[in-house]
């Protein structure tokens, strides 16, 4: 029985040493290169997150500066299509005043004429100048209340428009 154990020791041994000798753990082993160490990756990695957030905070600017220039040019449409109904409902005023007048028409259309003069001017001083010479005049224009009331509308709606400009 000695012989068997020492046998069986001997083969115990062996077989050591073989899986002693496949042992490539330490052959192996991961190591970073030298340029490269555990702080190094951490910060780059830091550096990449913020870099990806300060791309998506532009770009969640971009967007919200894209929808306020949307909600600008939509209240710019909107505001050029109500002066154009404005301008149609002036020319429908200007031309019911004018059949209506048969009789003061070429007195009307100088009136008109004069008060469409105050978009010309270049300063506010001489917009209110000319309003006012015009206020005088529709005051002494011979027509009916109607007409006159129509005449001095008129006459405030193109001031106010002139001084809107600007101002």
């Amino acid at each position: 029985m000695d012989d068997n154990f020492k046998k069986i020791s001997q083969s115990q041994q062996n077989i050591k040493k073989v899986f002693e000798d496949l042992n490539l753990s330490d052959r192996l082993k991961f190591t970073y290169p030298e340029s490269l160490t555990n702080y190094q990756i951490s910060d780059q990695f830091n550096a990449t997150v913020n870099r990806m957030r300060e791309i998506q905070q532009r770009l969640a600017e971009q967007k919200e500066r894209e929808k306020q220039e949307e909600l600008e040019y939509r209240k710019a449409v909107l505001s050029a299509l109500q002066g154009i109904e404005k301008n149609t409902a002036f020319l429908s005023e200007v031309t019911l005043l004018l059949q209506k007048n048969i009789e003061n028409q070429d007195e009307l259309f100088q009136l008109l004429v004069e008060i469409m003069e105050i978009m010309k001017s270049k300063t506010n001083e001489e917009a209110e100048s000319k309003y006012r010479k015009i206020m005088r005049k529709i005051g002494e224009f011979t027509a009916d209340i109607g007409t006159i009331q129509t005449l001095y509308g008129i006459g405030q709606a193109v001031f106010n428009a002139f001084q809107s400009l600007h101002n």
